[in-house]
């Protein structure tokens, strides 16, 4: 047994000296090479001109093994400007509506949003587009100021179901609606409404419900999205 272990010990440190003698050996046979080349072509001895391949050599070395280590990132990986996320989500069946409120109501940098901002816009577009339906509401707000309410209204769905368990429902409950929306500054204006609210916020929920148990179960709400988990 105590064999084994040194003979175990002995070719993880022999290997790697191998290993080391022969790409410098093949390096030095390169140099060497292009060096007795160069002393033809140009005013330098071999020792020189072999000097001169062995740094060229060892610096184009270098060079490739940082690009395997750390290999440059894309900037269309994350650039949001550069990968129109919004028109993937807006044409791919999820929403056949015109976007109404832009996604720079919720996010202000050119990366891909976080999921928290993601969700609560495309909740926004879905409400807004139903409270639009609903006369009772409709007939309270023109247009612009329900992009606000429909915001606020998003807000309080996702805060909430941030600081729910992951195995809970995907909705609000009508108190925890009044609740948020009471931190408002229009609360006095929603307070009659929480009975329309409160229907409209979980159907739109319920759309969203596989991709929010993924988020909430996984904690990616700080996370920048991934289109993968929008299909």
């Amino acid at each position: 047994m105590f064999f084994r272990r040194l003979l175990a010990f002995i070719r993880f440190l022999i290997i790697p000296v191998i290993i080391f003698f022969v790409v410098t050996a093949i390096v030095l046979a390169v140099a060497l090479g292009i060096g007795w080349v160069l002393q033809l072509l140009v005013p330098f001895d071999w020792f020189q001109a072999t000097l001169l391949s062995l740094i060229a050599g060892l610096a184009i070395i270098a060079f490739l093994i940082s690009i395997l280590k750390d290999p440059p990132v894309s900037d269309d990986a994350d650039d949001f400007d550069d990968y129109d996320i919004v028109d993937e989500w807006r044409f791919s069946g999820d929403s056949e509506d015109e976007i109404a409120i832009p996604l720079t109501r919720f996010w202000t940098s050119s990366r891909r949003p976080s999921w928290e901002a993601w969700m609560t816009f495309v909740l926004a577009n879905d409400i807004y587009v139903d409270l639009l339906e609903d006369d009772k509401i409709s007939r309270r707000w023109d247009d612009k100021s329900l992009e606000d309410v429909a915001i606020d209204l998003a807000k309080a769905a996702i805060e909430n179901l941030k600081r729910r368990a992951p195995q809970k429902k995907v909705a609000i409950s009508k108190t925890k609606l009044r609740e948020s929306l009471k931190k408002t500054e229009r609360w006095a204006e929603y307070h009659p409404f929480i009975d329309l609210f409160h229907p409209i916020i979980n159907n739109n929920l319920y759309l969203w419900e596989d991709t929010i148990r993924d988020v909430k179960a996984s904690g990616l709400w700080r996370e920048t999205i991934d289109p993968a988990m929008l299909v």
